[in-house]
């Protein structure tokens, strides 16, 4: 091979060479630039991530049936997150709420309890309160809230009689009295703050003022009614004994009848036995027929009618212990509070 013939391919092979060398070197520099892109767009997520607003906790949401419980826990979570649903109609008797909810209730409980994170109940003195139990069949993670008595003991339950009549402790309506009012505040305040702590502060401002209202119609009420000369009364309702020991009413005793049992026979008794023991008043929570009435203004003794639908708890307290100061104790009640 000439020398002429030896350079031109040496010339062609160093062109290929440098060729594939700088391919080589292009190649290089977009594979550095893919792996670098990925870095950079985790250290951008994460840089939006920091400075995004910290995600809101979803709110709690709690069932209710019973009127009363109903009513004291709408007032601890007014102001809050926390939203209160009504499980059965205000108007229905508590007694009333299984077949409600195994009847036409049901799918309305069934789609309120499957997003639900609590259900407000009584079953420490209601076993056959059902809210709880129908809840549970849609909703497994629903806890239960006993406003009678706290599940875990934390907190002291309600103070309760001894009564032996079937289902009598919740018949007899403890919330009427200002101390089981107060202690089911207590409990179910605790709950709902522990289910929603950023909404605990606010449960506390709304608890303290449930208790600032009892507080103050306790000392009214005690102050007014021992200026009474007479306070012995005869109960003609199953639903009064808390409310009578709460206010130390002197109990004479307890007649309790559907207004169709009182006979002519069983009228004049009343009137007999109200004069006999010199009642200052005839307590009952519905307004007495026409013959009843008589009964009682023909024994000496006042007609009054008490709150106990439960539809504002406190408030209604309230407007017994006035009644009860306006019949027993005028010069007490007419003063300024």
């Amino acid at each position: 091979m000439s020398l002429k013939s030896r350079y031109v391919k040496l010339r062609y092979t160093m062109r290929h060479a440098a060729l594939a060398l700088a391919c080589m070197a292009a190649l290089g520099a977009g594979v550095a630039a893919q792996a670098q892109e990925p870095a950079k767009s985790g250290r951008a997520a994460r840089a939006a991530q920091a400075e995004a607003p910290p995600a809101t906790p979803a709110a709690a949401t709690v069932l209710a049936a019973h009127p009363v419980v109903y009513a004291l826990t709408s007032s601890l979570a007014q102001g809050t997150g926390v939203r209160v649903e009504r499980a059965a109609p205000a108007n229905l008797p508590p007694t009333r709420l299984m077949s409600y909810f195994n009847g036409r209730g049901g799918a309305a409980l069934q789609k309120a309890a499957a997003s639900a994170d609590a259900a407000v109940g009584l079953r420490s003195i209601w076993p056959d309160d059902p809210l709880y139990a129908v809840a549970r069949r849609t909703n497994i993670r629903i806890v239960e809230i006993d406003a009678a008595r706290p599940l875990d003991g934390a907190l002291n339950g309600i103070a309760l009689q001894s009564d032996a009549r079937p289902g009598g402790q919740f018949a007899a309506y403890p919330w009427l009295s200002i101390v089981n009012l107060g202690r089911m505040a207590d409990i179910v305040a605790a709950d709902l703050g522990r289910l929603s702590p950023a909404d605990a502060q606010r449960i506390g401002v709304n608890l303290a003022e449930i208790k600032r209202s009892l507080v103050e119609l306790n000392a009214k009420s005690q102050a007014g009614l021992a200026q009474a000369e007479n306070v012995a009364v005869i109960s003609l309702s199953e639903r009064l004994p808390y409310l009578i020991a709460e206010f130390n009413l002197d109990l004479i005793e307890t007649d309790a009848r559907d207004d169709t049992a009182w006979t002519p026979e069983a009228l004049a008794g009343l009137t007999g036995k109200l004069k006999e023991n010199g009642a200052a008043a005839a307590l009952l929570h519905r307004e007495p027929t026409p013959a009843l009435r008589q009964a009682i203004e023909a024994g000496g003794a006042r007609v009054i009618v008490l709150a106990t639908d439960g539809a504002d708890p406190v408030a209604e307290l309230q407007a017994n212990a006035q009644q009860l100061l306006e019949a027993l104790a005028p010069a007490a009640a007419s003063r300024p509070n």
